[in-house]
């Protein structure tokens, strides 16, 4: 049942059209793109995890509570650069290519946020970036040589 689910999800995102697929593409960059203009944006992830952790009754020491918001906001970059390499990928047929532009757009959207008061363009932020869209990238080669190497041994057990 679940190979079969997996099948579909494939075949619909094979099948979704190509327009489809460079406006949720854009959509994507313009959300990154909007994220980092907002000069408050510090504030506000730091009052959703103050109200996630209220919800749960965690109310950690504010020095635990710094390095979790330090945490989630490093991963929030990792994330959103792991997810634009998949999209760029989806959009164009060469990987390399795909893991360029997600840096690339890594490093515009840092200047970007130097011209944006209260934020500051941060090199790691970059690096941290470009580790997300590196790990999506040896993700899908991962993925790409694994998968037709298990479609072979299942043809050789039957």
């Amino acid at each position: 049942m679940g190979e079969r689910r997996g099948q579909f999800v494939l075949e619909v995102l094979v099948r979704f059209p190509k327009k489809g697929r460079i406006v949720v593409l854009m959509a994507w960059l313009v959300l990154i793109f909007l994220l980092s203009a907002d000069s408050s944006s510090g504030d506000h992830s730091s009052n959703l995890l103050q109200t996630l952790l209220g919800v749960f009754g965690i109310l950690p020491r504010w020095e635990f509570y710094d390095s979790l918001h330090f945490l989630i906001r490093k991963l929030a970059h990792f994330s959103e650069y792991f997810l634009l390499f998949f999209l760029w990928r989806w959009n164009l047929k060469s990987s390399f290519l795909s893991l360029f532009l997600a840096i690339a757009y890594a490093c515009t959207d840092e200047i970007h946020q130097a011209f944006i008061p209260h934020r500051a363009g941060a090199p790691e932020d970059v690096l941290i970036d470009a580790a997300g869209a590196l790990t999506a990238w040896l993700f899908f080669i991962a993925l790409t040589r694994l998968v037709p190497l298990l479609h072979r041994q299942e043809g050789s057990i039957e």
